[in-house]
């Protein structure tokens, strides 16, 4: 049998001082506190203000509602990017202006391809259904038109235009592709127009029987051919001659072709469709220098009011 004696002398001891200046001589030391990330000294942390000015970082920029963004090293804030909470609804732009989504372009003189920009609604699964994507217009005010949809892809004069495909899903039961133009209240529906190179489309009035033309033009490209299209819709609405509710309708086509700059209507003006109440009623195309001008023309001392839809394809 062994027997080991209690070791004598033995006092706990914590020598602060000694073991501070072995571990840091500089006699500033201080014990730390742990905030977050941060590690800081009570000399550091004087009031709560300062601790969480620390911990957070910063305050946001902009108004409430404003989505931050990094503005030059600082958050930031635009009063043209908002998300609503509530409704899930992320805006862009002001009221007037122009809010826009886009893909970077490429670099100046790279010959490299521009990004390309995907809209998709979310995938289901099993026997769930694909989501829905909806482009929707703004609706106008008391006097006010209701706004279009413009999907437009890239081209230039040498190169090929691109292309824009719109589609369903494609699961077992394939997805609807709905295109419908808004209903109008007190004017012409909206149009769905597919295929075309350009198109126009607006209103007029008339109170003699000079030919006028309407605000929108098509220009042409030197060296170029190809077809103009319009349907024109004209209706009297008051005057001291002529008869009430006399009525114009016409669809028109005509070949242009500019040649090294000079512009000329091909062959004879191919009605489609006429109808007119009145004889002095008529509509034309009209090369104006370089552009195609439509016109159309109503009666002395009657008011006529127009609509009217323009369509320009062509090719070099």
């Amino acid at each position: 049998m062994v027997t080991v004696a209690a070791p004598k002398d033995i006092t706990p001891r914590w020598d602060y001082v000694a073991m501070r200046d072995k571990i840091l001589p500089d006699s500033s030391f201080e014990p730390a506190t742990k905030l977050g990330d941060n590690v800081v000294t009570p000399n550091q942390v004087t009031n709560q203000t300062t601790q969480q000015s620390i911990v957070n970082g910063g305050s946001p920029g902009g108004s409430d509602t404003d989505v931050q963004f990094n503005d030059g090293g600082a958050f930031g804030g635009e009063a043209t990017l908002t998300f609503d909470k509530a409704n899930k609804k992320l805006s862009i732009g002001a009221a007037g202006s122009i809010g826009r989504v886009a893909g970077p372009a490429a670099a100046a003189a790279s010959n490299a391809d521009g990004s390309s920009l995907v809209v998709q609604a979310g995938d289901g699964d099993g026997s769930g259904d694909g989501g829905s994507l909806g482009i929707f217009a703004g609706n106008g005010g008391t006097t006010g038109e209701n706004g279009d949809i413009e999907i437009i892809a890239g081209g230039n004069a040498s190169h090929a235009g691109g292309d824009v495909v719109i589609q369903g899903g494609d699961s077992a039961i394939g997805g609807d592709v709905i295109l419908s133009g808004g209903p109008g209240s007190s004017g012409p529906a909206g149009r769905v127009v597919i295929g075309e190179s350009y198109r126009a489309g607006g209103t007029l009035t008339t109170t003699d029987n000079a030919f006028h033309s309407v605000a929108d033009v098509f220009g042409t490209t030197t060296n170029s051919a190809g077809l103009v299209r319009a349907r024109v819709v004209g209706h009297r609405s008051s005057g001291s001659a002529g008869s009430a509710n006399d009525s114009f309708m016409a669809e028109i086509v005509q070949g242009v072709k500019n040649n090294a700059g000079t512009v000329s209507l091909l062959s004879s003006l191919t009605f489609v469709f006429f109808y007119g109440d009145n004889a002095v009623c008529d509509v034309q195309f009209f090369v104006n220098g370089t552009q195609i001008e439509l016109q159309v023309k109503g009666d002395t001392n009657n008011n006529y009011h127009w609509t009217y839809e323009l369509w320009y394809q062509s090719v070099q």
